[in-house]
Formats: structure tokens, sequence, C-alpha cells
């Protein structure tokens, strides 16, 4: 049997659900296969659901699964490789990577990461510019709203449905 290629270890979330499972990426990485326009689903394998509001109890697991794009929230990765290299801000001429602390909210989550960029923080450019559905944060948590005193899930590296991004603040130093 051959091995699958890229094969991705994730956490995806939509509003009412974790689902922890592996995906192959193929080698463009994960932001690539959930930026493809062409495609509105893809398989997942070894899939474990869980509710949010109960995350240690898996209510049903799956040798194979199909999600939407649509309807993910976010996906975290252990591995900042794993995002692909579409991920990575651009440097063509030299240019310097900005790490930019930011918030972003939805209407279930709050969460807290690095943007990369090699310009300023351009809001219209992360929240709506271009054809992509999904953008990154790197070490990024998240809160989970109505379950707020449950503890933060974190991530290396975020992939975050840009379509579910209600507000987007830089955070100064030392503040949030």
């Amino acid at each position: 049997m051959e091995k699958p290629r890229n094969l991705v270890h994730v956490d995806f979330f939509t509003d009412t659900h974790r689902i922890t499972c592996q995906v192959e990426a193929g080698s463009a990485g994960l932001l690539s296969l959930l930026n493809d326009a062409h495609n509105s689903i893809f398989t997942v394998r070894n899939a474990f659901y869980s509710r949010l509001k109960q995350p240690t109890k898996i209510v049903a697991s799956f040798d194979e699964a199909y999600l939407t794009k649509a309807s993910l929230a976010f996906g975290l990765l252990t591995r900042r490789e794993d995002v692909g290299a579409q991920g990575y801000a651009r440097t063509s001429g030299g240019g310097k990577i900005l790490s930019i602390p930011v918030l972003m909210t939805t209407r279930w989550f709050e969460i807290k990461g690095i943007y990369e960029t090699i310009t300023r923080l351009d809001p219209e450019a992360v929240l709506v510019g271009g054809q992509s559905r999904f953008t990154v944060l790197y070490d990024a948590a998240i809160i989970a709203i109505e379950f707020s005193d449950q503890p933060a899930y974190t991530s290396v590296a975020m992939l975050i449905n840009r379509h579910f991004v209600t507000s987007l603040a830089a955070m100064s130093k030392g503040k949030a």
C-alpha cells in the first residue's frame, strides 16, 4: 500500500465541534488545499469529533470523513511547514518580515496571534483582499467565547476562514 504524501495532523473547528484528523495536503501544503476554489469539500482521515462544550469527550470517530471548507472556522497545525509555501510572507527584494500581534474575533471565538507581512498591517488585504478563503496567524491561541472558562487552544500555525472574521486589531506590546 502506498503511503499518503504530506499527511498533516490538524484540528479543525466549526462553530460547534472540534475535528481532530489527518489530511493529505500534497506538496503545496494545507493552505493551498483550503484555498483551492475548484473544490468545496475535502477528505480527512482518522477523524475524531468532540463538542466544543465537552472538549475531552469524543462523540464519534471515522476512518474517513468529508468536510466542507465553508463551514470550517479555522484549523490548528502543530508544524509551521504544514502551512505550505503560500503561507510564507513574500520577501522578494530582500524585504524584512514584520511580525504583528493581532486580535481577530468571530461570532464564536477570540483569536490572538502573529500576522506576518512585509508591509504595514493592511486590514482590507487581511480580511477581504484577493480570492483566498483562509489566512494564517502564527503562535496563535483561541478561546471559545461561550466556554471562556475552558483553556485556550494554542497552535504554531492557525489557518483562519476570513469569512467568519468580524474584527481585526493590532495589539500593542503588553496589551490584551
